[in-house]
């Protein structure tokens, strides 16, 4: 995870001092969840650590499906003759692939960065949505 304490207390100073945190641990790929049973801070390192102790298994609800749907679909940030650019909605790294692996749908499935999965079911070999998929407005 590459977060630094700066990004979180900015992400933090967003949410009144007395609210709860909420802490989940999740496999996207095959979206599944996991009940947490303790957590515990570690302060032994130069930074902050947060010991979770993982238990059972269990399928996402309705709801957290579709957040986990929503970043599924890479940003085409730019198509030329030659590369198509995206990026992951997730973490933000970007990727360039060759405009043939993308159009013979031979680009990465998750991001190699926070393991987020793609979805490009919906997009045609151009980087464009497909006829009928229709922007949120």
């Amino acid at each position: 995870m590459g977060i630094t304490v700066k990004q979180m207390m900015k992400y933090l100073s967003g949410y009144q001092d007395d609210a709860g945190i909420g802490t989940m641990v999740v496999d996207t790929k095959n979206r599944k969840k996991y009940q947490i049973k303790d957590g515990n801070w570690l302060d032994m390192f130069s930074y902050p650590v947060l010991v979770l102790d993982v238990g059972e298994t269990c399928n996402m609800d309705a709801a957290e499906k579709a957040v986990a749907c929503e970043c599924e679909e890479p940003e085409i940030l730019d198509v030329n003759p030659y590369v198509v650019a995206y990026r992951c909605k997730n973490c933000g790294k970007i990727r360039r692939e060759s405009r043939v692996h993308f159009a013979q749908k031979k680009c990465d499935n998750y991001c190699s960065n926070c393991g987020q999965r793609f979805n490009w079911e919906g997009i045609d070999e151009f980087g464009r949505k497909k006829e009928g998929d229709l922007d949120e407005a």
